[in-house]
């Protein structure tokens, strides 16, 4: 049997099993790949920007920048519950349930939700009170909600660090 024969012989008869194990093995190699990943993303502080619309990512991610801050950064961006159609408040309780929200950059009533209506342990404070607020040009009706007792407290932590709250800034009463 010549060479050409064999590989024709592998071929008609060993083609699916082969094709069977190649595809395993990508299937596991993409499993694989994607729990790292995954890893690597919750190792990181969760920022949501929640029906602040003078606040864009870029803006924080500046921030950050600038504040060498190196703990790792995930920021997704949203409505606020306030929004009227419902979607905001979805949206919200799915990072706040899926434990993937440390701090929010929000609007007034959805910072009243997170600490209030959804029982958050944490701190509100005024954007423009924070050193992130001199990166927002329009940050007075901004507030900045800081959730305690999440799985990256440490980061929480020195996020606020990096934020340098104002002595004098005084959390608002709600």
């Amino acid at each position: 049997m010549s060479a050409a024969e064999k590989i024709g012989h592998i071929w008609t008869y060993y083609r699916l099993p082969a094709l069977g194990v190649l595809l395993f093995a990508a299937v596991a190699v993409s499993i694989t790949v994607a729990m790292v990943r995954g890893y690597r993303a919750k190792d990181n502080l969760q920022v949501g920007i929640l029906g602040a619309p003078t606040v864009t990512k870029e803006q924080v991610e500046r921030f950050a920048g600038d504040k060498y801050w190196d703990g790792g950064l995930s920021i997704a961006t949203g409505d606020g519950v306030g929004d009227g159609t419902g979607q905001g408040f979805i949206q919200l309780m799915c990072l706040l349930s899926a434990d993937e929200l440390d701090v929010a950059v929000c609007d007034w009533d959805t910072a009243r939700f997170i600490l209030g209506e959804a029982e958050m342990p944490g701190k509100i404070y005024r954007l423009s009170d924070t050193a992130l607020g001199h990166y927002v040009p329009e940050s007075e009706e901004v507030y900045l909600v800081v959730i305690e007792e999440t799985g990256r407290a440490e980061k929480t932590a020195r996020f606020l660090e990096k934020l340098d709250v104002a002595d004098d800034a005084d959390e608002p009463a709600y």
